[in-house]
């Protein structure tokens, strides 16, 4: 027996410059669980209006100087959360140091979702560290593999890992003890970013399961509302 879900993950780049347009994109997904990233806490109301009231929201705000942060959505109940930002982090400047600063905006989010049958999901909305050193970001995974590993049953990791599928940090992500996998494997299958430039094609944005999840597709979203294009995939969860 297994619970079928849509899972949708995308960075909306603060919204662009239009977030009822992003909203509705995101409606027109009519995914299950979404796990956004860059989002600004004033946005949330237009996007959950949009949506409508079958949709419930958790936030964590990551950065310290505005309310700025990862954004999970969810068609089925929300039981409870946890947020954590890292401790290797980045400025506002996009420059990395072992320490973070005021500007941080990268961090873990988990939510714990009744999926049915007395089961949950635990859905992880991540931001990894951009344009840092290999060390910063596999501290980063590290420290995600720590908090990740607390406990077992059903797991789905999401976000914009900031790194490709030919990188260490991808290697590492992919032998934590959580059991995290990349249903395309090394694979570069699209590219996520950077939408409207070409020359920088790159597969930043993930969605991964442990062994109680099958991804049964996975595909890149159309919309061009963001730098960011989502990323949408079909899951089957055992009970």
């Amino acid at each position: 027996m297994t619970a079928d879900l849509k899972v949708m993950v995308w960075n909306i780049d603060g919204g662009t410059s239009n977030i009822t347009t992003v909203a509705n994109y995101i409606k027109s997904v009519n995914a299950d669980v979404i796990g956004l990233n860059e989002v600004y806490e004033s946005q949330i109301s237009t996007i959950m209006n949009i949506l409508g009231s079958s949709y419930k929201r958790n936030f964590h705000n990551l950065k310290t100087n505005a309310d700025f942060g990862n954004l999970t959505i969810s068609k089925k109940t929300i039981e409870g959360s946890a947020t954590q930002r890292w401790t290797y982090n980045q400025n506002s400047t996009h420059a990395c140091s072992a320490t973070g600063d005021n500007g941080n905006r990268q961090g873990l989010m988990k939510t714990k979702i009744d999926i049915g049958s007395g089961k949950f999901l635990f859905f992880y909305n991540t931001h990894f560290g951009r344009g840092c050193q290999t060390s910063i970001q596999n501290a980063q995974i590290l420290q995600f593999d720590s908090l990740t590993n607390t406990h077992g049953g059903r797991k789905i990791v999401v976000g914009d890992f900031n790194f490709e599928p030919s990188s260490s940090q991808h290697t590492v992500i992919n032998a934590t003890n959580a059991g995290f996998q990349d249903p395309l494997g090394t694979a570069y299958a699209f590219k996520t970013w950077k939408v409207g430039d070409d020359s920088r094609e790159k597969r930043l944005d993930y969605i991964m399961g442990n062994g109680w999840v099958t991804v049964n597709s996975i595909i890149r979203g159309t919309s061009t509302a963001s730098d960011h294009y989502p990323v949408i995939a079909e899951v089957s969860i055992q009970l």
